[in-house]
């Protein structure tokens, strides 16, 4: 991976076999405005086209493995830029991308950052506040390090302030194992800037199947009423 900050996750849904991969690009500014707003996009999608281009020809098993990679690209402040799919069989096989073979790539739009970023990760931090970094890495400890299919990504949008959550298990919140949803939000708590949203994804153990996606609000996350975020669990899937 040619980014420092990054996560590299992998599932399947609805027959799509899919390598989630954000990545913080350096390249990107958080306080772009008027028409610097639209190169910043266009960067952020040519940047996530280089990079699936890179992971398909870095190994063979990538494009046999996977559909397309859903690529999430943030600025250094974790403001949301780009987020679509990006299918492995639109990429070609050679070693660098031309001009034309990179506007010639269908991409399955997601999202596209459209206004000025809040850029709220400038702001002052509450005491006993926690950066992302240092969040991230406390959540992962709750997960054994052998187990590769687990991971966190931060995306802050017009939505909010947004944290995702995926692990792989063999159970999930429906049989009524809410540790790890509980473990990880615990370690949120103190995320500066606070987290609105909180989506969760668990994985098959061996299938990479997705067993369930739900979401947690964010108040009772900032206000540690575990409770309250077991109640307010919503449900998207199955």
């Amino acid at each position: 991976m040619p980014y420092d900050e990054f996560t590299l996750l992998h599932h399947i849904f609805q027959d799509m076999h899919t390598l989630v991969v954000w990545f913080v690009d350096p390249t990107l500014d958080p306080l772009a405005a008027g028409e610097d707003l639209g190169e910043g996009v266009n960067l952020a999608a040519e940047h996530a086209i280089h990079l699936s281009h890179q992971l398909k020809n870095e190994n063979i098993c990538v494009e046999t493995l996977f559909d397309l990679a859903n690529t999430i690209v943030v600025d250094q402040d974790y403001n949301g830029w780009f987020s679509g799919g990006i299918p492995f069989s639109e990429l070609p096989d050679s070693p660098e991308l031309s001009m034309n073979e990179l506007q010639e790539v269908r991409l399955e739009i997601v999202y596209l950052r459209q206004t000025e970023t809040p850029s709220i990760s400038r702001q002052p931090a509450p005491p006993g506040a926690c950066t992302w970094s240092e969040a991230r890495e406390r959540a992962r400890l709750h997960f054994a390090p052998e187990r590769q299919n687990v991971g966190f990504f931060f995306v802050i949008d017009e939505a909010g302030v947004n944290v995702w959550a995926h692990w792989d298990s063999w159970l999930t919140p429906q049989d009524g194992e809410f540790a790890s949803v509980l473990n990880v939000t615990m370690e949120l708590q103190c995320l500066h800037p606070a987290p609105d949203l909180v989506w969760i994804t668990i994985a098959d153990t061996e299938t990479a199947d997705v067993r369930f996606m739900g979401l947690v609000p964010g108040e009772p996350v900032q206000s540690g009423a575990y409770d309250e975020q077991i109640n307010q669990l919503r449900v998207i899937y199955p």
